[in-house]
């Protein structure tokens, strides 16, 4: 079974001691709230080839079908598909066929044709969602899920710390880090601006009060949706 892993680089102070005395006592570690990259949220993150665009998605749900009925399962050792969520103008409606790609390591390992499963669109609003469902037979392997934050329960506020994984320019994923300036009328507002292919990229966000990363929005154009709706 595949299994997609990042290794982050962590950056660490180093404090020197001079000759005349040697300071035994540890340094106290400020607990932070964004303290680095999760390695779920990447290795869940992948790319979205169309015929008329490419973008990123996430996954963010693992399903069991028996005998045409479809459940959502917790284990992936359960399930039998994932599913991915994108934008709605990245993966259009329903039946239109894709390409998904998947890393390892910076290396292609997986590219599965595909289609979307389902869609929801309305101007004027935060919802430009599309869903593509891929058995973990074709997908030769597992990724893991990182699920929504549950509905009206992100909690987000200006100066928060968040952070990205999209397909920028339509290369392989990057992680991108980046401050929220503003939560409006279901529209999250952060800098640094997205790039083309970023969009469908999840926004992932650290939950202290599940001790969990989730999804609390998506990519599209130069703001975040937001996610559990």
């Amino acid at each position: 079974m595949i299994r997609f892993v990042l290794i982050a680089v962590m950056s660490v102070a180093i404090a020197g001691c001079s000759e005349e005395k040697l300071d035994t006592e540890a340094p106290s570690i400020p607990v932070l709230e964004f303290d680095g990259l999760a390695q779920d949220c990447f290795d869940a993150s992948v790319r979205i080839r169309s015929r008329n665009s490419i973008g990123s998605a996430s996954a963010v749900k693992y399903l069991k079908t028996v005998d045409s009925t479809v459940s959502t399962v917790d284990s992936v050792l359960d399930a039998t598909h994932v599913e991915f969520e994108t934008n709605r103008h990245v993966a259009g409606d329903r039946g239109t066929r894709h390409v998904v790609d998947v890393w390892y390591e910076g290396k292609l390992v997986s590219s599965v044709n595909c289609q979307t499963d389902d869609s929801w669109f309305e101007s004027g609003i935060s919802k430009d969602i599309a869903t593509i469902v891929v058995s973990l037979e074709t997908l030769g392997g597992a990724v893991p899920i990182v699920p929504s934050a549950p509905y009206g329960e992100a909690d987000l506020k200006a100066g928060e710390k968040i952070f990205t994984v999209g397909c920028s320019d339509g290369r392989v994923p990057r992680a991108r880090c980046g401050s929220i300036l503003q939560v409006s009328d279901g529209l999250i507002y952060y800098i640094p601006k997205s790039i083309s292919g970023d969009s469908g990229s999840a926004v992932f966000k650290y939950s202290s009060q599940r001790d969990a990363w989730e999804v609390v929005g998506r990519t599209a154009g130069q703001c975040r949706l937001m996610g559990g709706g």
